[in-house]
């Protein structure tokens, strides 16, 4: 029974309160992204359609993801960790309060309209993968970072399910009508989302700041961190098998899901074209997805971590969206609309609780035992570009099909077959991964030797 409380609650004591901060600042996030997530997908898709989708994440994300991140590296190297998280979370507030108050009469504009999604993408990217995660695989050590990564996890599902509950508050027609600011229902609607989402980003802030305080400093190994750039980092992310694995890894997952992601979008823009209810769907969806998440990393994920190797938990998350996406193209292939709906859903629940409790807690293990600014290289490169680059490239197939088919839905017997090619690379790609971290984790035991009795360095692959 000990062991099994170990496995689902592997934080110690001395580690709670940093505990509890951490989760505080993730779930925090979590809820704003979630928020913003479901009504930059309704704003979007009442303004331009699903078809806009794609035209905004490959000529817009992607330029505003690569110009991002490089700010952002040059503000890491002049300024701290928690300064540069609260010079991007302010900025970011400062835009979502702009959407409520002034941008919003301008809303069938297509800039408006894709500024409201680029923000919210790269609201995820930039505080939590690339600035917050890289603080966290700076200050961890990898034992204590096994320990708290998975647990960790659940902060993704509370969010997800408490943002889902606030949204579909925000857009309830009750909850719109008590409400005395302004007449157009969605408008309302944005103003206490955009409202909500500034207050939360507050709270959040404060909680880093005190987190900043409880992480371990530091560890000085490296040499001077003002040579890091995005640039020069492409370089080393291409030369480290590691890290090359883990780019091939977080490409497919990216690719795979936004084929679905996209078809699923436009079925759903059918079934509910009233904005304020795609998005109380859509919040329905994130609630649910919320406690498969919260399941999967109390019950699944330690367990998963604790006891076996690191391809074991890695492996899940392909093998099982791979499967799940293709059982989505056949519904949509059938015409089988509720069919389609009913997996679509499936993947967009279940598809987060693997990402967040599996997927991105192994892949963050697997940078803990490189060198510190390798691992800050491949977060720039990895986390904050191939990311949306996936994305990019997903939405330019996208566009290429569609250009010479009539619907969306006619793409899918070419994406259903793309996406099964691109699974297969994910799932070799996981399995050759895992052979890397197992012999860095091993090296990192040896370092400790090394240390102790002054031999030679080891080589980190």
């Amino acid at each position: 029974m000990i062991k099994i409380l170990q496995n689902i609650w592997p934080v110690r004591r001395n580690e709670i309160s940093l505990f509890v901060l951490a989760l505080s600042v993730i779930i925090l996030h979590g809820v704003i992204y979630t928020i913003a997530r479901s009504a930059k997908v309704a704003f979007v898709i009442s303004q331009g359609g699903a078809k806009a989708i794609p035209i905004i994440q490959l000529f817009a994300l992607l330029p505003a993801t690569i110009i991002v991140t490089a700010i952002v590296a040059r503000l890491l190297r002049r300024f701290s960790h928690e300064r540069v998280f609260g010079i991007i979370a302010a900025g970011f507030l400062i835009l979502y309060a702009s959407f409520a108050v002034w941008l919003f009469p301008y809303r069938s504009s297509p800039i408006v309209f894709s500024l409201f999604w680029v923000s919210t993408e790269l609201w995820k990217v930039m505080l939590l993968a690339v600035i917050l995660r890289g603080l966290f695989n700076a200050r961890l050590e990898y034992a204590m970072a096994k320990r708290l990564y998975a647990p960790l996890g659940v902060a993704l599902g509370i969010s997800a399910f408490f943002a889902g509950r606030l949204t579909m508050l925000c857009n309830s027609p009750n909850f719109l009508k008590a409400s005395l600011i302004m007449e157009d229902p969605w408008h309302r609607s944005m103003i206490l989302m955009m409202g909500l989402i500034v207050c939360l980003g507050i709270a959040m802030l404060i909680c880093f700041h005190y987190l900043c305080r409880r992480l371990p400093q530091e560890k000085q190994e490296e040499s001077d961190p003002s040579k890091i750039s995005l640039w020069s980092s492409i370089p080393v992310v291409i030369r480290s098998g590691c890290l090359r694995g883990i780019l091939t890894m977080v490409l497919c997952d990216y690719l795979v899901y936004s084929f679905a992601e996209l078809i699923f979008y436009d079925i759903l823009q059918k079934a509910h074209p009233d904005p304020t209810v795609y998005c109380s769907y859509m919040g329905k969806l994130s609630a649910w997805g919320g406690i498969g998440n919260v399941f999967t990393v109390l019950f699944i994920a330690p367990l998963l971590i604790q006891k076996f190797r690191w391809v074991v938990p890695a492996m899940i998350t392909p093998v099982t969206i791979v499967i799940i996406s293709l059982c989505f193209f056949g519904a949509v292939l059938l015409d089988a609309i509720p069919l389609a709906v009913f997996f679509g859903s499936a993947l967009f629940c279940y598809g987060r609780s693997a990402k967040y409790g599996l997927f991105d807690p192994t892949k963050e293990l697997a940078y803990i035992p490189l060198a510190q600014q390798t691992k800050m290289r491949g977060k720039l490169v990895i986390d904050g570009v191939a990311a949306r680059f996936g994305i990019g490239v997903a939405s330019g197939v996208s566009m290429a099909l569609n250009a010479g088919l009539t619907t969306l839905v006619a793409t899918v017997p070419y994406l259903s077959a793309i996406a099964l090619v691109i699974g297969a690379i994910w799932i070799r790609s996981t399995s050759t991964l895992g052979k890397l971290v197992d012999a860095n984790v091993a090296r990192i035991g040896q370092e400790e030797a090394r240390i102790a009795g002054n031999q030679e360095p080891l080589t980190v692959l």
